[in-house]
């Protein structure tokens, strides 16, 4: 479909147990390109038993390329070789990834080749722009909650943390938002790696939790979006730390839908990050094309600022 990449599902085992919802959704999608990397499986075959967090090391390598050049430290060496910081890859599986995927486009591109080389009008086979799949023609969701399942639309979202990709289907409105700031948030320094390497340029982490936020004792404006085609009508506003949609209503922040209040009642969602503002239209969406509405959030002055709104999205 149009600006929607073919789903690679990576697992940080072997799946020797994948869950059954797991596989019974791969064999579902298979069909269409959905692939799937178990990042132990290689080395699995060869002995390897994840033992330990912190384990260096697998059946053939000591540490990473990197580690292994002698201008490395033997503090950076020993870093490299961990297979495993805490539930997340360490950077020799990641580099074993890395080559394993590696390998596996190349040979993709090899077997391309040879194809085109005996294909006496490779444009017309495969056209440059081939035809896209419409969303009827994927099989019935497998798990999909019944008061969103039968949208005929995605969801559309906005997304202020960095960095992000592809474009924004919730427009920020231009004259909105006197009093409220973007916070471009600290780049995040990973926990697990060892402090004497945290400052390397090779090191520093690209993810920032930016968003909108409103200092402590500013008389703040009305932070507005528009946000089209809405189906079923749900609307959520998402921020910047666990427990912070709790803190938004806590602290008297108002939503507004159109300039009234909701339609249905405002409540905390998905791991008290985020506020549903709506759950749905009192009445539904009357054709394909969907409602747009504009949603202002308000809040009243504070002596500590509130974590930043960082997602805004409906459905």
């Amino acid at each position: 479909m149009k600006k929607t990449p073919v789903p690679q599902l990576i697992y940080a085992n072997d799946c020797a147990r994948l869950p059954a919802q797991d596989m019974s959704l791969l064999e579902a999608y298979a069909p269409f390109g959905t692939d799937i990397l178990c990042m132990t499986r290689g080395l699995a075959d060869l002995g390897y038993e994840r033992r330990e967090w912190g384990e260096m090391g697998h059946p053939l390598h000591e540490t990473t390329r990197e580690g292994a050049l002698p201008t490395t430290s033997e503090l950076r060496s020993k870093s490299l070789s961990v297979m495993f910081r805490n539930w997340h890859p360490g950077p020799l599986l990641f580099e074993v990834t890395a080559d394993a995927l590696a390998w596996r486009y190349s040979e993709a591109l090899m077997l391309a080749i040879e194809r085109i080389r005996h294909e006496p009008d490779p444009p017309a086979r495969w056209p440059r722009k081939p035809s896209q799949m419409k969303p009827a023609g994927l099989p019935d969701p497998m798990l999909c909650p019944p008061e969103w399942c039968n949208a005929k639309s995605p969801p559309v979202c906005i997304d202020f943390e960095e960095p992000v990709f592809g474009e924004p289907g919730v427009e920020l409105m231009p004259s909105s938002g006197t009093g409220w700031v973007m916070d471009p948030g600290q780049p995040l320094r990973q926990r697990a790696i060892p402090a004497e390497e945290r400052d390397l340029p090779q090191c520093v982490h690209p993810n920032r939790c930016s968003g909108w936020r409103v200092p402590a004792g500013t008389e703040a404006g009305t932070l507005s979006f528009r946000i089209p085609a809405l189906q079923v009508g749900m609307v959520a506003v998402c921020c910047g730390s666990k427990g912070c949609g709790r803190k938004f209503l806590e602290a008297g922040a108002q939503f507004l839908i159109d300039g009234t209040p909701p339609e249905s009642p405002v409540a905390q969602h998905w791991a008290d990050k985020c506020v549903q503002v709506q759950a749905r239209f009192r009445e539904p969406a009357s054709d394909e094309a969907g409602r747009s509405v504009q949603l202002d959030i308000l809040l009243p002055p504070m002596s500590e600022s509130l974590p930043p709104v960082t997602h805004v999205f409906g459905l």
